[in-house]
């Protein structure tokens, strides 16, 4: 499907990358490129999404506190959510055992949270 997408797009204009983004898996928060995307890392890029859980259940963002899914405790002050937040995206980045570094990463939302009130807009 993505190589198909690719080749439409690049017919009209070869130095455009197209970024592919991945279905979302509760189970997987940290989905990494299929093999056949990195392979082709100079016209493919990846584009998967990244939210702060705790910003997104509490609805605003605390420079207090998060939480580290991978280790299961909570990142306390900005030091400890700085460094979560680099770890997470890090690992988009290199996914599990990511196939390529040259892959072109961009996160596709960062998950800003709102309720809907018009103090949001």
């Amino acid at each position: 499907f993505y190589e198909s997408i690719q080749r439409t797009i690049t017919h009209h204009n070869p130095h455009l990358v197209t970024y592919a983004e991945p279905y979302f898996d509760p189970t997987d928060p940290y989905p990494s490129a299929p093999l056949d995307l990195a392979l082709n890392s100079n016209a493919i890029g990846w584009a998967p999404h990244w939210y702060d859980a705790v910003t997104l259940f509490l609805g605003y963002y605390s420079r207090w506190l998060s939480f580290d899914f991978e280790w299961n405790i909570p990142a306390i002050s900005p030091i400890g959510i700085d460094w979560t937040f680099r770890k997470n995206l890090w690992r988009i980045k290199h996914g599990k055992g990511q196939q390529s570094d040259k892959m072109h990463v961009i996160v596709g939302e960062t998950g800003v949270p709102f309720s809907g009130s018009e103090k949001d807009y």
